[in-house]
C-alpha cells in the first residue's frame, strides 16, 4: 500500500545538488527560489508531499507544482515562467511633467 501523499523520488544529480544546497545558502537567493529548491532537495530524499510541505513550511499544493517542474525541466524549471502581457512601467505617466515643475519652481 502506497504512503499518502507519497511522491515519487526525485533523483537529483551531484551538480544540481551542489546547486541546489548553494541556493539554499546564498544570502542573495530570492525568498521563492530557496522555497522550491528546499521541495526539490526534500523530495531527493524521497519524503511524501505533506512531509516536504511541512518541512520547508509550504502548502502540499506548493510542493505538487515544483517536484515535477523540476523532475521535468530540471534547475531552469524553478524559475518563475515568463508571464504574457505587456510589461508594467512603473514610472507614473506623467513624471515628465513632474520632474520639469520641479525644475521650473527651483529656476533651474
Amino acid at each position: 500500500m502506497a504512503l499518502k501523499g507519497a511522491g515519487k523520488r526525485i533523483e537529483v544529480s551531484d551538480e544540481d545538488q551542489r546547486e541546489l544546497e548553494r541556493i539554499v545558502r546564498a544570502a542573495s537567493s530570492e525568498v521563492r527560489m530557496v522555497e522550491r529548491a528546499r521541495i526539490v532537495l526534500a523530495a531527493s530524499e524521497g519524503l511524501t508531499t505533506e512531509q516536504i510541505a511541512a518541512r520547508v513550511g509550504c502548502g502540499e499544493r506548493m510542493v505538487k507544482k515544483w517536484r515535477p517542474r523540476y523532475a521535468r525541466h530540471g534547475i531552469e524549471g524553478l524559475k518563475d515562467a515568463p508571464r504574457s502581457g505587456a510589461a508594467v512601467d512603473a514610472r507614473p505617466a506623467d513624471q515628465g511633467a513632474v520632474d520639469r515643475q520641479g525644475l521650473h519652481a527651483s529656476g533651474e
